[in-house]
């Protein structure tokens, strides 16, 4: 009896410390939208830090443009830029900007002209809105401890921007 007791006790220290040593307290649920934009909650969560409130506040700039900034503990944490543009953008080109602070830019797979970099990613799709030939322009930045506490989220923010790329267009009025 004692024997099995010692090795109950020792099981639930296991647990305990492995649960205390992950950092990963979250007194918030991973939301499944943000700023009306429907997104999976399981390719959202690596890029969040742990903490206690997240809140996502949408913007807009005429009607070309939405930003959604979401902040956990009131800290920016991520911040996606959702545009559509007449004119040919080169992914490249905009996501070398210094006031993007996106670090280590590599071209990728992701739409039709992708940049991916350690804390975030600047993608262009070709679409067609209200008839005429234009490009739907996503932006992400992953900002605050996730970011400094990792050399690159490269990978996970690939699988985000992949998934979210089809809601965004849709949702600036890009059609195939």
């Amino acid at each position: 009896m004692r024997s099995k007791q010692i090795a109950c006790a020792l099981t639930l220290a296991v647990l305990l410390a492995g649960a205390g040593g992950c950092g990963e307290s979250r007194g918030y649920d991973v939301p499944k939208a943000l700023c009306g934009k429907k997104v999976d909650s399981e390719l959202l969560k690596p890029l969040l830090p742990p903490g206690e409130r997240i809140d996502a506040r949408q913007g807009m700039d005429k009607d070309w443009t939405e930003t959604c900034r979401v902040s956990v503990d009131k800290e920016l944490v991520l911040y996606i830029d959702d545009a559509r543009s007449s004119g040919h953008i080169d992914a490249m080109a905009f996501a070398k900007e210094p006031y993007r602070q996106l670090k280590n830019l590599h071209k990728t797979g992701i739409g039709d002209d992708g940049v991916l970099a350690d804390n975030g990613a600047y993608v262009v799709n070709r679409c067609a809105y209200r008839g005429k030939q234009a490009s739907y322009i996503l932006e992400i930045r992953v900002s605050g401890p996730r970011a400094e506490s990792s050399d690159s989220l490269r990978p996970e923010i690939q699988r985000f921007a992949e998934s979210y790329l089809p809601v965004g267009a849709k949702a600036m009025g890009c059609g195939t």
